[in-house]
C-alpha cells in the first residue's frame, strides 16, 4: 500500500511541476506578444516623410534618389541641383536630348521651375528625343 501511495505522490508532483511550467511559459509568451504589439517594427510602417526622384538616362541606366523633404516643400531644380551635387553626375542633354518630367506616369506640363517636390512625391525624369 505505501508503494501505491508514493506512486501517487510522485504523479502528483510530477503534474503540479507540468501545470507550473505551462502557466510560466504562457505568461512568458504573453509578455512577448505584449512587446510586439506595443513597439512595431519601423520598417514595415510607411514613410511618408519622404520623395523620390527618379532619373532614366536611356539605355537601361537609371538612378534612383530618395531624400527627406519633411514638412517642407522644395523646387525640383534646387533639388535637382543636390543630386547633382552629391552624386556627381552631370543632366546636362546631349544635342537632340531633352529631359522629360513625369509624375503617376504623367508628363508635367509646368515649367521645371514651377514643379515643386513634398512628401510622398514621386518623379520621373527621362532623357528623350
Amino acid at each position: 500500500m505505501i508503494r501505491g501511495t508514493t506512486t501517487w505522490i510522485i504523479v502528483g508532483i510530477a503534474s503540479a511541476l507540468a501545470l507550473g511550467f505551462i502557466f510560466w511559459a504562457n505568461n512568458n509568451f504573453y509578455q512577448e506578444y505584449l512587446k510586439e504589439v506595443q513597439s512595431p517594427v519601423p520598417l514595415l510602417l510607411p514613410r511618408h516623410d519622404r520623395a523620390w526622384i527618379e532619373i532614366d538616362f536611356g539605355e537601361n541606366k537609371k538612378r534612383v534618389f530618395e531624400g527627406a523633404v519633411g514638412g517642407h516643400v522644395y523646387r525640383l531644380p534646387s533639388v535637382l541641383e543636390s543630386i547633382v551635387k552629391e552624386a556627381g553626375i552631370s543632366l546636362r542633354p546631349p544635342r537632340s536630348r531633352k529631359w522629360t518630367v513625369y509624375s503617376n506616369n504623367k508628363t508635367v506640363p509646368k515649367s521645371l521651375s514651377e514643379i515643386t517636390v513634398a512628401a510622398g512625391d514621386r518623379y520621373l525624369l527621362r532623357l528623350e528625343r
